[in-house]
């Protein structure tokens, strides 16, 4: 008896996986960028002046891979512009209802080949400074996931630090009543920002004489995805870390 079962329970166990199996893979689930914003010269247009924020859904397959997205949140500051959204087919601009939310079916990506999901953005330099977030589902026949693009403009543009620079830190992360942040002396750090995923602001914290760590009381935010966004004495962000509260 055992030896009818066990290959039945084998194959089901193959037919199962195969079902569930990951059809695509985002390049990163969080791109950033910062810029002190750029305004075209005089008679041209935003064509060549645009902030590009680049990811990737990557097929993992060897069919062509139908695939849907929809930008179901989107948050940018006074005078910033949507100017576009780009995938494997073609740039959608203002007016498309891909801007607004409604599911956009991009052309089915080729077999171990990506589509480019790259939103851009007019900034010109007199919009108002803060962070600009989009998030965007991408959905396959198998496989569901988010991308966020978040965007700081800053009065001097100084540039964010990469994401994986060990000179700043938040943890533990999840985290559940408090998140240490641990920054770098060398970043003159003055300030973080806590803000939920749409870009509100939830609380703000100085770091006093340039401390290398402190530790923030989370314990009134709601669970979900969150934004830690370090400034310097200037106001310059110097990095946003994102965490989530349990």
């Amino acid at each position: 008896m055992m030896r009818k079962i066990l290959p039945l329970l084998f194959l089901f166990g193959l037919s199962s996986a195969a079902v569930h199996a990951q059809d695509f893979v985002l390049k990163a689930d969080t791109i950033t960028a910062e810029t002190p914003g750029q305004t075209p010269p005089t008679g041209s247009g935003w064509d060549n002046y645009t902030i590009k924020l680049f990811d990737y859904a990557i097929n993992k397959t060897n069919a062509a891979l139908p695939f849907s997205y929809t930008i179901f949140s989107r948050t940018i500051p006074i005078g910033w512009g949507f100017y576009a959204f780009c995938d494997n087919q073609t740039c959608r601009t203002s007016g498309d209802p891909t801007l607004s939310g409604t599911e956009t079916v991009g052309m089915p990506i080729p077999a171990n080949d990506s589509s480019v999901l790259e939103p851009q953005f007019s900034i010109p330099v007199e919009a108002d400074n803060g962070v600009g977030i989009i998030r965007v589902k991408v959905v396959s026949a198998n496989t569901i996931d988010t991308a966020t693009y978040i965007i700081n403009k800053t009065p001097t543009g100084v540039s964010t630090i990469s994401i994986k620079d060990k000179r700043v830190a938040v943890y533990p992360n999840p985290a559940t009543t408090d998140l240490i942040l641990f920054t770098d002396r060398s970043l003159n750090a003055s300030r973080v920002e806590i803000l939920n995923i749409t870009g509100a602001r939830q609380l703000t914290q100085s770091i006093d004489n340039g401390a290398e760590a402190i530790r923030i009381d989370i314990s009134m935010l709601a669970k979900g995805m969150y934004l830690a966004k370090v400034t310097n004495a200037s106001g310059a962000v110097i990095t946003t870390r994102k965490f989530s509260k349990e």
